[in-house]
C-alpha cells in the first residue's frame, strides 16, 4: 500500500499552552522591566555609592563599575541606543572609577571625592533612566553580553582593561 499524504505529527496535548506562553515570553519581554527588580538593581548600585562616598570597599567598586559598564553598553549599541547621547558623561563616570581603583590599591583607601564623586553620581543617574527606558529583554541581553564578556575575557572594552591594569 502506497503512502500518498504526508505523515502527521505525532499529537502533542500541551502545543497549545507552549504557544501562548511564547507569545506571552515576547510580549513580556518587549514590555519595560519590573519596577521591583529596576528597584532592586537601582538599590545596590546607589548603597555602592553610598558606601563609596563615606569610605567603602573594593566589593561596592566593582558593584558601581559593573552598573557604569552595563549603562555604557546600552548607551554605545547603535541598535539598542538607550541613552546615546549621554555617553561622555557615562565614561567620565568609568574613568572615575579607575581612578578611585587605582587610588584604593594604592593607599587601602576605597573612595570617591571631589569631581570624580560627581561623575560617578552623574553616571548612576543616567543608568537608572535607562533601566527606565529599556525594554526588559534589551536590559537582559545587554546584562548577559557585559557578563559573558568578563567572564570570558575575550573582547574587553577599554574600561575592563583599565580596570584589570589598575
Amino acid at each position: 500500500m502506497s503512502r500518498s499524504q504526508k505523515p502527521r505529527k505525532k499529537f502533542n496535548p500541551n502545543r497549545k499552552l507552549e504557544r501562548c506562553a511564547s507569545i506571552m515570553e515576547r510580549s513580556i519581554a518587549r514590555m519595560p522591566i519590573r519596577a521591583d527588580a529596576k528597584r532592586d538593581i537601582e538599590i545596590a548600585a546607589h548603597i555602592a555609592l553610598d558606601r563609596l562616598l563615606k569610605g567603602g570597599d573594593k566589593d561596592s567598586l566593582y558593584v558601581l563599575a559593573s552598573a557604569i559598564d552595563v549603562s555604557h553598553e546600552l548607551a554605545k549599541d547603535p541598535v539598542r541606543g538607550v541613552g546615546a547621547d549621554y555617553l561622555s558623561e557615562i565614561e567620565s563616570g568609568m574613568a572615575a572609577i579607575v581612578r578611585a581603583k587605582k587610588r584604593g590599591d594604592r593607599t587601602g583607601i576605597w573612595m570617591l571625592t571631589g569631581d570624580d564623586a560627581e561623575f560617578v553620581s552623574t553616571a548612576l543617574e543616567i543608568h537608572d533612566a535607562q533601566l527606565e527606558l529599556a525594554s526588559r529583554a534589551v536590559v537582559i541581553e545587554t546584562i548577559k553580553t557585559v557578563t559573558d564578556r568578563v567572564e570570558g575575557g575575550s573582547k574587553e572594552t577599554e574600561f575592563e582593561e583599565m580596570m584589570l591594569a589598575a
